[in-house]
């Protein structure tokens, strides 16, 4: 018998949000359509409000509570023929773990914490897997990118993988052919950790010979939110991006087109939704993408900061503490869906968004939300006369993009206006009170690298 199926027993929850919301085989005319996230998260809140979990929906008496109770949220037949699914899901999870497949909830302790703490109600309630689940919970650096990369951006993934290992760090990433695999198959020769999202295929990638090597060394765990042989569709390598962040520490971002494709839509949720700090390859001979993200808020990461082979792991935590774009995720206590009946019942957790005013509002508002607030004063006071940027970025030794990007955010808020013929800036208002000495920055804007300061 497969080892994988003596050691993993479905709770009666985690069978029950299966029932629910997992696909059990090919649809059929007349099958029940699995519920999706938002239509869980409702049935969820519902079960929550009635005192019940899960696992209450297959006791023939307290389902009938569906019936009873008070309005539910969904059509009441259509959970029940959902619920009625037994023998297709016995036979499902049967195959899955004869390949070594895994199922978990989120009601399960081996669930990621950073999926809920991140993605609150995105959490997927459902994750099948193979590999050592336990790498799910350290998180380490994201590492994603394109499909195509030429020789340059090839070379720097191996490296930061490379890097990575060698120094503890594990590995997010995607899967596909590119940045991703490079990024994982070098990880794992240096003897790395890693996790694989994928959006498709999981059962024959977690058998493959690629794969299964590294799966039964604990070195790998693959995961993914859609069923294991899901096909590729756009939609499930679009939604996965998601996953991928919510699971690390930190993102890098090697090779991005401009506008458009899964590693630009990944980043830029990323970005709005400020999941973990964004690092992004900086160079000469970088895709369209790579510098516009830098702009809206990606940190530079340069070749040469990883083959000096110094400590990565802090020169991430120093960057993205310099930056100060992202704090670590507070997560909302867990919502209990049902009573708790004996120490190991399981809670459900459905993260909900909890709108909180802040302990003090005053103190909140007076702290830098980002490094535009630190440079601008000593901007404006050169916005005097007005200035072209390539001016101000000579005057402040920063990066012309870099510098553009803080002008036009300056004429977004109204504190600077743009002249035409040639364009130039001058600050909205005369009033400025200048500081008498020079902008030092503790890095330097050009590479992103620190700088040495001397004693």
């Amino acid at each position: 018998m497969n080892k994988m199926t003596d050691s993993h027993i479905l709770s009666s929850d985690t069978q029950a949000i299966l029932l629910l919301c997992g696909v059990l085989g090919p649809a059929r005319p007349g099958d029940p359509k699995p519920l999706s996230i938002s239509e869980y998260n409702n049935l969820a809140q519902w079960l929550h409000g009635s005192e019940m979990r899960p696992s209450d929906l297959l006791d023939e008496e307290k389902a009938r509570r569906l019936h009873h109770g008070a309005a539910i949220p969904l059509e009441v037949e259509r959970i029940l023929a959902l619920l009625g699914r037994g023998a297709s899901l016995a036979f499902a999870v049967e195959s899955w773990t004869n390949k070594g497949l895994w199922v978990i909830s989120r009601v399960d302790d081996a669930y990621p914490q950073r999926l809920k703490d991140r993605l609150k109600r995105l959490a997927p309630p459902i994750l099948y897997g193979s590999g050592k689940k336990e790498l799910l919970a350290p998180g380490g650096l994201a590492i994603v990118g394109s499909r195509d990369i030429d020789e340059e951006a090839f070379q720097y993934t191996c490296l930061v993988a490379e890097s990575c290992a060698g120094q503890g760090i594990g590995v997010v990433s995607g899967g596909a052919r590119g940045v991703d695999g490079e990024a994982m198959g070098a990880a794992l020769k240096k003897g790395g950790t890693v996790v694989g999202v994928l959006a498709k295929g999981l059962a024959q990638e977690a058998s493959s010979k690629k794969f299964r090597g590294a799966i039964m060394d604990g070195a790998l765990v693959l995961v993914s939110p859609y069923h294991p042989n899901a096909a590729f569709n756009v939609g499930n390598a679009m939604g996965r991006n998601r996953y991928i962040y919510a699971l690390s520490d930190w993102a890098l971002v090697v090779s991005s087109a401009l506008g458009e494709g899964g590693t630009w839509a990944g980043a830029t949720e990323n970005l709005k939704h400020k999941w973990v700090p964004l690092f992004v390859r900086s160079g000469k001979q970088v895709p369209d993408g790579n510098p516009r993200l830098i702009q809206s808020g990606g940190i530079p990461l340069p070749e040469d900061v990883v083959r000096e082979g110094g400590d990565l792991r802090r020169w991430l935590e120093d960057q993205s503490a310099i930056f100060g774009r992202i704090e670590p995720p507070k997560p909302d206590p867990p919502v209990m869906t049902g009573r708790e009946t004996s120490k190991d019942a399981a809670p459900v957790a459905i993260p909900v968004e909890v709108q909180r005013e802040p302990a003090n509002v005053i103190e909140a508002e007076s702290k830098p939300r980002d490094l535009f607030d630190v440079v601008w004063p000593h901007i404006e006071c050169k916005l005097r006369s007005a200035k072209t940027s390539k001016e101000l970025a000579e005057a402040f030794n920063v990066n012309l993009k870099q510098m553009t990007s803080w002008l036009n955010h300056a004429v977004e808020m109204g504190k600077a206006t743009k002249l035409a013929r040639p364009a130039r800036y001058v600050a909205s208002t005369q009033q400025a009170e200048c500081v008498g000495r020079q902008l030092t920055l503790p890095f330097d804007p050009r590479t992103g690298a620190r700088k040495q300061v001397s004693s």
